[in-house]
Formats: structure tokens, C-alpha cells, sequence
């Protein structure tokens, strides 16, 4: 299944879906990440 996580606001808020998006992954999803430019370091560090 093809999934696609939004979200906005600080740290604290993007982190909880961070965790939702490995989970999916390794369940065999494909999961793309939208969220704001700035947490991109984090989102790469987490998810790759």
C-alpha cells in the first residue's frame, strides 16, 4: 500500500509519525514523508 504522512508543527509533533513511518515500512508499505524542509535532516536520519 502506497501511504502518505502530513504533518505540521514542532519536533514533538512530527516525531510520534516518524515512528508510524518506520513501523509501515518495515510492514512493507511505501511511505513518503511530507512535512516542512526544515525537519528534513531529522525525517532522513529516522527513516532511512
Amino acid at each position: 500500500m502506497k501511504i502518505t504522512i502530513l504533518t505540521v508543527g514542532s519536533r514533538g509533533d512530527l516525531q510520534p509519525y516518524c515512528a508510524l513511518a518506520i513501523g509501515l515500512k518495515r510492514a512493507g508499505h511505501e511511505v513518503t514523508f511530507a512535512t516542512h524542509e526544515n525537519f528534513e535532516p531529522f525525517v532522513a536520519r529516522k527513516y532511512s
